[in-house]
Order: C-alpha cells, then structure tokens, then sequence
C-alpha cells in the first residue's frame, strides 16, 4: 500500500528515537506508563492470572516495556516478536541475563510457533499497522492458533465505536470496534472485557501543543506518532520548557487513573481481551 515498507520504517523509527513509539519523548514516556498500568488493571479485571509458569507472547514488543513490567511482577516465560530486527537486537541486549525471554525479529504473517504453545497473547498498537483487510484477519488467526484452549488475547488499538477517517497515515489502518469483535469471533474467541482509555493528558497535550505551533509559525515540520496521527511541530515548540510540559501532563495524571476505564462511546483506544472458545 503506497509502496510503505514495514521493516524499513520500523527501524529507521527505532535509529531515531531508540524506540518504536511515540516520537515526543515526554509524551511517550507519560503515554507509555499509563499503557502498562491500563494492562496490568485489565487483565486482573479480566481474571487472568499471571505466574511464574504462565507463557506469554508479545507481538510488537519494541523494546520490550511490556516484558521489563510483566518480567518484574511476574517472572513469566515470554516470548516477545517484532519485525523490526534492529529493535530487536537492542531488546535482546536488554534481556540478555533473562533465561525466559526469547526474542524473534519476525511479523505475524512470517509467525512459525507450535500451535497452542502460550497462555496469553499480547499485541498493544499492532494490529492497527496491518493494512490489508486479508492480512488483518490473517493475523488474528495466527494469534489465536498458538493460543491454548480457554486461553487469553489482549490487544490495544485504535477501535472507534465509528470509523471517521480509516487511513490517517500510510502506516495505519483505523477499524471499527465491532471489526474487532467480529473477526476475533470467526477465530474462535470470545469478547470478556473492554477498558476505554481515558488519554485525557495525551489529548491535552496535542491539542496545548498545537495552539503554540499555531500561533508561532516557524518551518513547520510534520512527524508521525506510531498512532497514525500526524502531529505538526515547528520552532516554536523547543522553547516550551520541559518542565511546562510536564506538568501538563502531571496535571492530567490523576484524571486518566480516575475516569479509567472510560465506557466506549468515549474514547477510541481501548483494552479488547478474548478468550478462546
């Protein structure tokens, strides 16, 4: 699609920011801790225990946040993929003294694992970056066929309740929330728990950041969050001090613990969690 090259944009992100995520490193750090916390309540909302024999497969792991979180807690055998195999040599350094976590510079649709091998399947901002309705559902399928029997996906995307703009950049491809219901229903799982994220800082934050851009134009730039929304930056946005920014953000971190999880009609990023039929 658009002659977009997965492999080549994930680790030209990854030379750039040392990360595959959001490019504002403030933003990304207080966007990525609200993220783990949103999981980790989940999946006890959910009822899905983990342990120090529970197997785990990360798909997208980036740099392995995820895994450093559930390694800390829980001890689990993780198994983490990206097809980014620059990301990947960074996190394998990372986990190199971890015994129980492997790492594979592979996609979903190259996936080569037993069938019915993990317990939980994970898949934070993944999905979304699947551009062909084919590979899509694809996808799913190789997700939930490494799954066991009454195991757990959790996936966290974009999923409005409607689709107002379905390809807001060349890397994403926004789906509706009952997409995602429905295609993991013909794959043999079964919806148990939603949680809306409030993101409430985030939305600030761009919306703040915008207004200075607007009102002091200086060579616009235009970067691109791993979300798919093109966010405009010029000059004017260095002479904002960190600690301003920050505490925008701080403001809004009670907030986004208080109104999670926020029903669907409210927000477009959730929390979907299925288990197999």
């Amino acid at each position: 699609m658009n002659g977009f090259n997965p492999k080549l944009f994930w680790d030209g992100r990854f030379r750039t920011h040392g990360h595959t995520g959001e490019s504002d490193p403030i933003l990304y750090a207080y966007d990525q801790q609200r993220r783990l916390e949103a999981l980790q309540r989940a999946l006890t909302r959910a009822g899905v225990s983990i342990t120090a024999h529970t197997k785990i497969l990360d798909v997208g792991c980036g740099t392995g946040d995820m895994i450093a979180r559930f390694s800390d807690y829980y001890q689990p055998e993780i198994t983490g993929i990206d097809l980014s195999p620059e990301t990947i040599a960074y996190t394998r350094q990372r986990f190199a003294s971890n015994p129980k976590v492997k790492l594979l510079a592979t996609s979903l649709e190259e996936l080569d694992l037993p069938a019915a091998s993990f317990d939980l399947v994970i898949g934070v901002n993944v999905l979304q970056h699947i551009l062909e309705p084919g590979s899509f559902s694809q996808a799913i399928s190789r997700m939930t066929g490494v799954l066991q029997p009454r195991g757990h996906i959790l996936v966290m995307d974009f999923s409005p309740i409607k689709v107002a703009q379905r390809n807001p950049s060349p890397y994403i491809v926004i789906r509706s929330r009952q997409d995602y219901i429905d295609t993991f229903n013909q794959a043999g799982c079964r919806l148990i728990l939603e949680y809306g994220m409030p993101r409430l800082g985030v939305r600030f934050y761009r919306w703040f950041m915008a207004q200075v851009a607007r009102r002091r134009p200086k060579s616009p730039q235009v970067t691109s969050s791993t979300e798919g929304q093109a966010v405009t930056t010029s000059a004017a946005h260095p002479s904002m001090g960190q600690r301003i920014k920050r505490a925008l953000l701080a403001f809004f971190e009670p907030w986004d613990r208080l109104f999670a999880p926020m029903p669907a009609r409210y927000t477009d990023m959730r929390i979907l969690i299925f288990q197999k039929f």
